[in-house]
């Protein structure tokens, strides 16, 4: 029975997130002396991505290694990667859609073209674990919490459960205030029981193919809203402008009602193009959002064939003792499934993420979980808010005098101050004067670099200003090593998008 822990990226890039999810887990199975590798199944593009990435570093390489002979069932060639003295395999998402109904390799194409990776990945994190068996995890979900003390094996893991599913497969449920909500960032499926889960694709097939005209439809919404300018805007803001900035006060207060108002206001005069049931675009425009500042139309059947009904199958096959009550059986035993058997799962990952994903007041004192694809401008407020944590704690934690962020800020300001505004550089002169007269306190640290990274990573227009090439040129020179090597110790040279990528990691 082999052990093996399933992630999928799509797009083409190859950020510090996905690096760093690989590393901590790859650390973890070496520290634990566990049995689990770990398989990254990507697109063509984003293999290309990785590709080019291993490139820049001494000792990276991709070999051919053809896991048939080794594994019943497993016909899909994956290729051994060393990357960053971490080992781990690749296979590319398209042989995979060769095993299933046509209608999946039509939505791959669809969904690159319009953006949504993410529902690419709903639909693969299905099929991996029906081809393989093993874990499923986004990159930004589980993290190993004690990493020298892992299960050895798959087998340790599903033991646990108990054969609480009559087909072993589990997924994740958080307790938000005693109620479950059933989520699919970690799904588990016994290798013993690999092809258990055709009846749900085989079904997920069958109704993307019905609806297919209303889920085109869907996504071309998604990216007519993609392009809306204000979403564009927001998704490079600092949340300093003085539309943004209630976004920014919202989030952090963790007030629901504040952060829809805000988006309403935000979006009130912007539209996104109408698309009839025909599938033709037509000449009339509707709202980018809902009245209520919530989502913009474009997920609603497309999430319910490949989000939702994967919950439901995994309820339907729960086999747990329960008394029977018919208006609240769905529920407890869910409830019943959290509270006995997940619960055992804290002890090896974190879900930190996820909770505070789900930290959101109304003003009625309601729960509600925040999701990107429904709330503009959280993914960008929960990457700058990641990025300033990961640099505080690298800066601090390790020691780096205060000396070398100052004197990097310096040289950025000396080179730049014909292109940049007064007001923003006297702010920036005045906080570095007020830095070198104060100790380096962690909320000072969270200030200058916010200031920092704003500067750093100006574009105007999509293209990168003179400002910012100065910039980044000065990254490279002599005491900012230690930068360099917090992104990417193996790269000879940091360039604008390594920045891009560490900031949105």
């Amino acid at each position: 029975m082999k052990s093996l822990l399933h992630c999928v990226w799509t797009g083409p890039s190859c950020p510090y997130s996905l690096k760093s999810f690989i590393r901590r887990w790859v650390e973890c199975f070496r520290r634990s002396r566990s049995d689990f590798e770990l398989v990254l199944w990507v697109t063509a593009d984003s293999y290309n991505a990785l590709s080019c990435y291993l490139k820049t570093g001494a000792g990276n390489h991709i070999d051919v290694l053809n896991w048939a002979p080794r594994f019943v069932g497993v016909d899909i060639k994956f290729n051994a990667v060393t990357m960053n003295n971490c080992r781990f395999y690749v296979a590319k998402i398209e042989p995979l859609l060769l095993k299933y109904h046509s209608v999946f390799r039509e939505l791959l194409t669809l969904f690159q073209e319009h953006g949504r990776f993410t529902t690419i990945s709903n639909i693969v994190r299905v099929m991996a674990l029906n081809h393989c068996g093993g874990i499923y995890s986004d990159i930004d979900y589980l993290t190993s919490v004690d990493p020298c003390n892992f299960p050895r094996s798959i087998a340790d893991i599903i033991q646990q459960f108990e054969s609480s599913s009559s087909l072993e497969f589990y997924l994740s449920v958080l307790m938000i205030k005693g109620r479950p909500i059933i989520e699919n960032q970690c799904m588990i499926l016994s290798p013993e029981r690999i092809g258990s889960l055709s009846p749900l694709i085989d079904k997920m097939a069958h109704n993307l193919q019905r609806d297919m005209s209303v889920i085109r439809q869907e996504a071309r919404q998604y990216k007519t809203f993609l392009d809306n300018p204000q979403n564009k805007a927001l998704n490079k803001s600092m949340f300093t402008e003085e539309l943004f900035y209630e976004l920014l006060k919202a989030y952090r207060e963790r007030n629901y009602t504040a952060f829809l108002a805000a988006n309403e206001k935000i979006f009130k005069n912007e539209t996104m193009q109408k698309i009839s049931h025909k599938g033709s675009i037509s000449v009339f425009t509707k709202k980018a959002l809902l009245d209520e500042g919530h989502m913009h139309e474009s997920y609603l059947m497309t999430g319910q064939h490949t989000y939702l009904e994967v919950g439901q199958f995994f309820h339907d096959h729960l086999s747990l003792p329960l008394p029977i009550n018919q208006s609240k059986l769905q529920e407890a035993a869910v409830q019943e499934y959290g509270k006995k058997y997940w619960t055992r799962m804290q002890k090896y990952f974190k879900r930190e993420s996820m909770y505070a994903q789900f930290s959101f007041i109304d003003d009625a004192g309601s729960v509600h979980g925040m999701y990107s694809w429904a709330n503009p401008g959280y993914s960008r407020l929960t990457k700058l808010e990641k990025a300033v944590h990961l640099v505080e704690e690298k800066y601090l934690q390790r020691g780096i005098k205060k000396e070398l962020i100052v004197n990097f800020i310096n040289e950025i300001i000396h080179s730049t101050s014909d292109r940049i505004s007064l007001t923003y550089l006297n702010a920036m002169v005045e906080n570095l004067q007020s830095l070198r007269d104060e100790t380096f306190s962690k909320e000072r640290t969270k200030y200058i670099l916010k200031q920092l990274f704003a500067i750093v990573l100006v574009v105007q227009d999509g293209k990168l200003t003179l400002m910012t090439e100065v910039a980044v040129n000065c990254i490279n020179k002599r005491k900012f090593l230690a930068l360099k090597n917090i992104i990417d110790p193996e790269k000879a040279r940091i360039c604008f998008g390594d920045l891009d990528q560490f900031v949105l990691c």
